[in-house]
């Protein structure tokens, strides 16, 4: 029986056509909206597992209707894993080193020399996880987090289709009401970050100067869910210690330029020359061995 099994499983289509241009349509799509929480919380996302959940609510819809076939758990693992490489293409230094040259030096990279860099760290990429590969997953059995919370959500919704209806009402409901708040405080009530009337007695910043603001966005309040109590207080402490005790401390010797002279000015580009060393010593020496 289990022979039989597997034999049916290795005759259903895997690398159709259909399942690499739906990665690379949900590709193209959660590609921006991973570059944009990498610039705004410093975190990118797989997008496995919502690729998965988009393309099986898809194609099962056109399978009801009759102008489809079923979306099958092979194809679908085509497809996330299609979709996932797009969306981490953001690892080739687009949320990272590149803004962090912009916001030091003021120097942008153009659209082409940007090009070539991205694609030749994405060869790069792949030519060394060709190499490892064997290494990694057959020598050490190494356990990817972000794969076993795909698999496992994927073979769910597989063996019990109706979970799988929730959930995409869940992840679309959650992008509905997101884009219609950010909709609504962007070009309705203009809602913008709201900081405490603070000011700090060393360097005689602000607390708008230092950055301590209310963001009123739906992806911090996401961040703080999928990260934890523990890392959310151990980030708020790091910011505190750093923003609140630092760089005043920078301000008030004069080493770090105050910026525009305005209560509402933002000091973030002249003082993060002074707080990037400290941060990098910190997260070093908190780092296990």
């Amino acid at each position: 029986m289990a022979a039989t099994s597997s034999a049916a499983a290795q005759r259903r289509p895997q690398l159709t056509t259909r399942a690499i241009l739906t990665g690379l349509l949900l590709g193209t799509i959660l590609t921006p909206c991973n570059v944009y929480a990498g610039l705004k919380i410093g975190w990118a996302f797989n997008m496995s597992i919502a690729a998965a959940l988009l393309s099986y609510g898809a194609w099962a819809l056109a399978a009801r209707w009759g102008t489809a076939r079923p979306w099958g758990l092979l194809e679908n693992n085509i497809n996330q894993t299609t979709a996932s490489a797009a969306a981490s293409i953001v690892s080739a230094g687009l949320v990272a080193p590149i803004p962090a040259l912009t916001l030091l030096t003021g120097q942008e990279l153009t659209w082409p020399w940007l090009a070539f860099w991205v694609l030749a760290v994405s060869l790069l990429g792949v030519a060394l996880g060709v190499g490892l590969r064997r290494h990694m997953l057959e020598v050490e059995a190494l356990t990817f987090p972000a794969g076993v919370a795909t698999a496992e959500t994927v073979r769910e919704i597989y063996a019990r289709g109706q979970e799988a209806a929730p959930r995409i009402r869940m992840l679309l409901g959650g992008g509905l009401a997101a884009a219609s708040l950010k909709l609504a405080s962007d070009h309705l009530s203009a809602v913008s970050r709201i900081a405490p009337p603070i000011s700090w007695p060393i360097g005689g910043a602000s607390a708008q100067n230092l950055g301590f603001a209310l963001d009123p966005s739906l992806l911090m309040v996401g961040f703080g869910a999928i990260v934890g109590l523990r890392v959310g207080l151990s980030l708020l402490i790091g910011a505190v210690l750093a923003w609140g005790v630092l760089g005043p401390w920078a301000l008030g010797q004069g080493w770090a330029q105050t910026g525009e002279a305005s209560p509402e000015a933002v000091w973030f580009s002249s003082m993060v020359k002074w707080l990037l060393w400290p941060g990098v010593t910190l997260m070093l020496t908190s780092s296990p061995p």
